[in-house]
């Protein structure tokens, strides 16, 4: 038996699924064909909500891992799942109710509300040369590092920008200086 179903979930993208027989589980190989939908849409501009905000169907939609993880990060899309396997349709559903709080995937506009919260408390948490590690959507970096330049009362510097295994920018290291 597949440890997928004796474990009962599987992670995908970031999303840990529920996992049960007979329904399909997703190859690792089969994340490589999101990331290559992810990266085809990051090249065209979509307004939210805009008509030509990406629809995406999926037909064999088994647990609904690419749906679920398309839509959790491109969250201005819309999804239809399809499959023949009421066994499937019913996990898909399950899936997507256990889904993160919409609100965890809203960050505002630019998606920096809950930086720039954590980032103007920062100074008065933090002893000198004290660290904070954010994993963030690789759009922010350059957008922190031009907030925090534009607040140097804050004393606090981006001093380290990592990747994540995919080649994106995703982690921040920002330390506090001393005043």
């Amino acid at each position: 038996m597949p440890v997928q179903y004796i474990l009962g979930e599987w992670d995908f993208q970031g999303l840990s699924l529920r996992m049960v027989p007979p329904v399909f589980i997703p190859r690792p190989e089969t994340e490589e064909l999101v990331e290559w939908v992810l990266e085809e849409v990051a090249q065209r501009s979509y307004a939210v909500g805009s008509p030509g905000s990406p629809l995406i169907l999926e037909v064999g939609c088994g647990s609904g891992a690419i749906s679920l993880s398309l839509l959790s990060q491109l969250p201005q899309s819309r999804v239809i799942a399809v499959d023949k396997g009421e066994a499937a349709i019913s996990l898909t559903h399950e899936n997507a109710q256990s889904y993160e709080d919409p609100a965890a995937l809203d960050g505002g506009e630019e998606g920096m509300d809950i930086i720039t919260h954590i980032l103007a408390l920062a100074p008065r948490l933090l002893k000198d040369s004290g660290s904070i590690f954010l994993e963030v959507d690789p759009r922010h970096p350059e957008l922190v590092s031009s907030w925090l330049q534009s607040r140097p009362e804050l004393y606090l510097n981006l001093v380290a920008v990592r990747k994540d295994f995919c080649g994106r920018s995703r982690f921040l290291h920002i330390q506090r200086s001393r005043p």
